[in-house]
C-alpha cells in the first residue's frame, strides 16, 4: 500500500489533471533523490506527490518548487488495477488540503545534492522536492506545508505526515 489515509481532512476535486503528470517520468528522471522511487514504481502522478495550481486552471505536480503547494494527491494518475479508474476516464485527481493525518510511501531520501541522506525526525517541516515529492530539505522551496508525524522505519517505511 502506497498511500493512508489515517484521519482524513478536507478533499478537493479539480478540473482537470495537467496532460504531461499522466506520463511524467518517475524512476530514471535525472534529478531523483529517492530510494523509494523504484524501477517498479508508475509514471505519472503518484499518491502523496505534491499538488500545485496552474496557471490554466489544472492541478499540477509541483517540480522544481516553482509554485505554491496546495496539498497532496490522493490516488495515482494510473490508480490500481483492483479500483475503478476515474482519474484515467475523467482527467481529475482528488487532491488532500488542510489538516488530515497521512501515511506516504513516496518521499525523497536523499537532499537535493544526491548525496547527503536525510533522517526525518517527528516535527520536521515538510516541503515539496524539485522531483514533486515531501522532503525537508527546503533548497528548493521554502513554504512548509506539512508536519512528519511517523519516521521511517524497517518494519514500515512509510512516512507520517499531517497537512499544515
Amino acid at each position: 500500500m502506497s498511500f493512508e489515509v489515517v484521519y482524513d481532512c478536507v478533499r478537493n476535486g479539480y478540473s482537470d489533471l495537467r496532460a504531461s503528470d499522466f506520463t511524467r517520468v518517475n524512476w530514471g528522471a535525472a534529478t531523483m533523490t529517492s530510494t523509494t522511487v523504484t524501477s517498479a514504481t508508475p509514471n505519472g502522478v503518484l499518491a502523496g506527490m505534491v499538488a500545485y495550481p496552474t496557471d490554466s486552471a489544472e492541478v499540477g505536480v509541483l517540480d522544481n518548487g516553482l509554485g505554491v503547494p496546495i496539498g497532496l494527491f490522493a490516488t495515482d494518475s494510473s490508480q490500481a488495477s483492483y479500483e475503478n479508474t476515474p482519474a484515467i476516464a475523467s482527467g481529475k485527481l482528488t487532491v488532500l488540503q488542510a489538516g488530515g493525518l497521512y501515511l506516504v510511501e513516496y518521499y525523497e531520501t536523499y537532499m537535493e545534492d544526491g548525496v547527503t541522506e536525510i533522517t526525518y525526525v517527528a516535527g520536521d517541516l515538510l516541503y515539496a522536492s524539485r522531483n514533486g515529492l515531501l522532503t525537508s530539505d527546503n533548497t528548493t522551496s521554502t513554504i512548509a506545508f506539512a508536519v512528519v508525524t511517523k519516521t521511517p522505519t524497517a518494519h514500515d517505511a512509510r512516512l507520517g505526515v499531517q497537512l499544515t
